[in-house]
């Protein structure tokens, strides 16, 4: 049986471009302010950050640090700060990017959202943000509470495009109108794949790359 064409697919990355932050380093200083972890953890997160912008991240290593407090802290406990850093997660939605989304939502665009952080953050952004469709780094469950182990790929540089085309093989729709947004040179695969490339606050490699092509760019 053919497939059913729907046609329109807009794609957003999620910390630095529809967030004008990295919710896992606002999560990380959010616990920092909650004395529930110290200072060396935080440093070590800020060098990961570093390694993830120069596309060299140990993403197993980084989610395995990142992610200890969730072996430590109470599930009910760490589902109640989550609610509590959502509001902070609302304060740096930028108002441009959602303007986009809502644009192409009221068009009929199947709005999905990629993010190589990890799930228990971008579950609760992602139904705060309205976007039923999303894939990030999945963490493990184990006996009913989350661990800090990855699931699967993580939704990092090449890692997004495999769970793009996942995403993809799963529905049957033929997408031919295709947008992604994002500020970030990791995602140049995913930029590459769409019709419509459009760079949203970008990091210097990605600028110098949309400018030699003319891809749009959103600052």
């Amino acid at each position: 049986m053919p497939k059913t064409p729907s046609q329109k697919l807009a794609i957003f990355d999620l910390d630095y471009t529809i967030l004008s932050i990295d919710s896992e380093v606002l999560w990380s200083e959010f616990l920092y302010k909650k004395n529930l972890v110290n200072d060396s953890f935080l440093q070590q997160v800020m060098q990961y950050y570093i390694d993830f912008e120069n596309g060299a991240l140990d993403m197993d290593g980084y989610q395995s640090f990142l992610n200890q407090p969730l072996l430590e802290i109470p599930q009910k406990t760490l589902f109640e700060l989550r609610k509590k850093f959502l509001h902070k997660i609302k304060k740096n939605i930028r108002p441009k990017i959602l303007k986009r989304i809502k644009h192409f939502r009221m068009n009929d665009f199947t709005i999905l959202l990629i993010s190589a952080s990890n799930s228990f953050l971008v579950e609760s952004i992602a139904n705060v943000l309205g976007i039923e469709n999303y894939l990030c780094t999945r963490l493990e469950i184990e006996g009913g509470s989350l661990t800090n182990k990855i699931e699967g790929i993580p939704a990092y540089r090449e890692g997004k495009m495999e769970l793009l085309k996942s995403w993809l093989s799963e529905h049957e729709t033929e997408f031919i109108d295709t947008w992604a947004y994002s500020d970030s040179h990791n995602d140049l695969p995913m930029l590459e794949w769409v019709k419509n490339p459009v760079v949203t606050y970008p990091d210097h490699i990605l600028r110098q790359i949309a400018t030699t092509r003319g891809w749009p760019i959103i600052d």
